[in-house]
């Protein structure tokens, strides 16, 4: 009796262990789902200052006579800057590209910002731009908006959950669940920035909230990924030929994306992939560093705070926080939210998930049902896919239209001639 008493012990003790674990796991659950719905709203608020930005952009160029590229493009690849019928007859012109004029015409302009015009003021005197406005005119310009920033504190608050919660999940788990944020900016995008989303989109929500499910379910938990470790195991972890081969590769990769959005920029105008590529790989790396500094944390502060790798990882954090929001922001500024997001998250679920399994050896855990957890990925990638289906109905005139307007119901103005409704009313019925 005694001896069957010895040996049920250690199997009680250690069925508390794993309730207790699988508790912690739902723990770092939960704080990912929080850190994520305040990362979409973080998002939301960023890309609103870049509409607000772009419409502003857009008022000042047409205020001091100059004609925007997206007004010469009507969305079916005629060249801009071709002079048309369109553009030198006015009663030619479409009813959106006249409501598009009594948009601008009817903005008023803070009395600082409008130019002079020499057929009006006579010659114009030359104004030397402030500080705010060069800031603004730059590719950073969104750090002159308010809004960027509450964003910003929404993002950081969202990203420290995240990291809090890989001190009690597996690293395989955490960033598959950034999908819930991608899910929210889908619908955020539509009724608060009013961006249209077809069937297929919609198709994509469906797949990423099934794929949500799987990876939730079907994750691996092993001791080693969820437990406390050393730096001195990390260590062991990290100098294995499997991992740091495919680190080298992803750190080669960001330094090629970086250099050539630095030297040749057009080409991140032309496609959203170079920014996708460089941002989701950087992802990849902050989540490993969040990764390390949980699990060292939890397993003594007084002892890995000595150790170099826990400094090394505190600034690789850093670094890659900013350089992912860096490049985010980049994307945001040029591409559509709705299009350019769900490209990145598949590219950082996707290495993020890779690096995870292959620095702590999950693809040979016994427990760890493969089959079903690359199921959910797959339907992560797949859903991002559908999710990023451009709106190839939404001509350039239209979407600056929408920022305009947007801009006018956030602001005060007020219209500065009488007869500007009138005179629209005749243009309208002359177009007839």
């Amino acid at each position: 009796m005694a001896v069957g008493a010895a040996v049920a012990l250690p199997s009680v003790a250690r069925d508390e262990m794993m309730m207790v674990r699988e508790d912690m796991v739902w723990l770092g659950v939960l704080l990912a789902v929080i850190g994520n719905v305040l990362i979409a709203v973080g998002f939301l608020l960023q890309k609103m200052a870049h509409n607000k930005r772009a419409a502003e952009q857009a008022l000042q160029n047409s205020a001091a006579g100059e004609v925007d590229a997206e007004l010469l493009c009507d969305g079916r690849n005629k060249p801009c800057g071709e002079e048309t019928l369109s553009s030198t007859d006015p009663s030619s012109n479409t009813l959106a590209e006249q409501d598009l004029e009594h948009s601008l015409s009817q903005t008023e302009l803070d009395p600082a910002e409008r130019l002079p015009r020499e057929e009006e003021d006579g010659p114009a005197l030359e104004r030397q731009p402030t500080a705010k406005e060069k800031l603004l005119a730059s590719h950073v310009g969104y750090l002159g908006v308010l809004r960027w920033w509450v964003g910003l504190l929404c993002i950081f608050a969202g990203e420290c959950l995240n990291a809090v919660a890989y001190a009690f999940a597996s690293g395989s788990l955490i960033p598959p669940l950034g999908t819930i944020a991608l899910v929210l900016i889908t619908i955020f995008s539509r009724f608060a920035l009013r961006e249209r989303l077809s069937c297929a989109n919609w198709f994509g929500v469906v797949l990423l909230a099934a794929a949500v499910i799987l990876v939730s379910v079907y994750s691996p938990d092993s001791e080693q990924s969820t437990g406390p470790m050393s730096s001195d195991e990390l260590w062991t972890l990290i100098k294995q030929p499997q991992f740091y081969s495919v680190l080298i590769v992803v750190v080669v990769g960001i330094v090629v994306g970086a250099y050539l959005v630095f030297r040749r920029p057009d080409w991140a105008h032309r496609s959203p992939w170079l920014l996708v590529c460089v941002a989701g790989l950087i992802g990849a790396i902050k989540s490993r560093s969040f990764k390390a500094i949980a699990q060292m944390v939890r397993d003594s502060v007084a002892d890995n705070i000595s150790s170099a790798l826990f400094w090394v990882m505190i600034a690789v954090m850093i670094g890659s926080v900013v350089g992912s929001l860096y490049y985010l922001n980049r994307g945001m500024a040029i591409f559509d939210q709705a299009r350019f997001l769900p490209l990145y998250f598949g590219v950082f679920v996707l290495a993020s998930v890779l690096t995870n399994m292959l620095l702590y050896d999950e693809f040979n855990d016994p427990s760890f049902n493969l089959g079903g957890f690359l199921g959910g990925i797959s339907l992560i990638l797949i859903g991002c896919v559908f999710l990023s289906m451009p709106q190839s109905w939404i001509t350039p005139e239209e979407i600056l239209h929408r920022k305009i307007l947007s801009l006018k119901r956030s602001s005060t103005c007020h219209s500065a001639e009488g007869g500007s409704e009138s005179d629209l009313q005749r243009r309208r019925s002359v177009s007839v």
